[in-house]
């Protein structure tokens, strides 16, 4: 049985907007959060859920996280991570997703979300 995952996310750091642009999204690309590179790039099936895999909020180093939105085709090596239920938690696609699968959706200012956030805690 085939399964349409449908749109799937995928946040980095502003800095990689120009190498993500024309290269598109590479496995074991240099780490800028995660101590190791990874042999996947891993997607949220949505914003939210995708921020969720970043861990962006334990790092400071990056102010501002590109949001990609990605298509997938049926020859990707897709691995299906779930989590309670029916949910899926993550997707982990095990080959490169070229520049013309990927799209810049927006962007993000982490400091500012968390200042809010802070704020709001008060």
């Amino acid at each position: 049985m085939s399964v349409h995952l449908g749109t799937l996310y995928h946040w980095s750091p502003k800095d990689r907007r120009l190498s993500i642009l024309q290269h598109g999204l590479q496995v074991m690309a240099k780490p800028q959060v995660h101590s190791v590179a990874f042999p996947w790039v891993c997607l949220g099936t949505t914003p939210s859920s995708a921020w969720g895999l970043t861990l962006a909020e334990d790092q400071q180093e990056v102010e501002v996280w590109d949001l990609w939105q990605v298509q997938l085709r049926d020859e990707d090596h897709v691995q299906v991570l779930e989590g309670w239920g029916p949910m899926i938690r993550e997707v982990r696609v095990h080959n490169g997703l070229p520049a013309d699968r990927v799209w810049w959706v927006g962007e993000r200012d982490c400091h500012a979300g968390m200042a809010l956030q802070k704020k709001r805690r008060r």
